[in-house]
């Protein structure tokens, strides 16, 4: 046995062993294949919902009544996981709700539709300098671009 394993066979670094499932430790992984599960029962926990789902095919993530109540959503790994959830489980019986599943045609994580960039206006205090109760004027500013204050990035030269 090679010295740095223990009688488990894993690392003496601490890691799982080589050559096992480490897609099970760790966050989920997500995906573009989410289902919407509506009329979900109170009493339906995120772990109930992806082993019900499990019987479609790969559930990628699961979450229940976190957006809002009585509703899930479920994420697949591939389209047709998805599409085959929708069509053998939508108006089953789960824990005495009949539930309804559909397509998640582009909420995006986050509900704003997909991925933006935003900026944000950040004021800047000046805690060296004039002083700062009356405010800066134009000279102010002039004497505080001097090129020590100026990072060698944003000089022009």
């Amino acid at each position: 046995m090679p010295r740095d394993r223990d009688d488990r066979g894993r690392s003496s670094r601490g890691g799982p062993p080589r050559g096992s499932d480490n897609r099970r430790f760790g966050p989920p992984s997500r995906s573009e294949h989410r289902v919407i599960v509506e009329n979900l029962s109170s009493r339906v926990s995120w772990q109930d919902l992806k082993d019900y789902m499990r019987q479609a095919g790969e559930v990628t993530f699961a979450d229940a009544h976190k957006q809002r109540r009585n509703e899930g959503v479920v994420e697949f790994a591939t389209y047709s996981d998805m599409k085959a959830a929708i069509d053998k489980l939508d108006d089953t019986d789960l824990n005495g709700s009949r539930i309804r599943l559909t397509e998640d045609r582009g909420r995006g994580r986050g509900g704003g539709g997909g991925q933006s960039l935003a900026l944000a206006v950040v004021p800047v205090v000046v805690t060296h300098g004039p002083d700062p109760s009356r405010g800066l004027n134009k000279a102010d500013i002039q004497s505080l671009r001097t090129p020590e204050n100026i990072p060698s990035s944003h000089s022009r030269g």
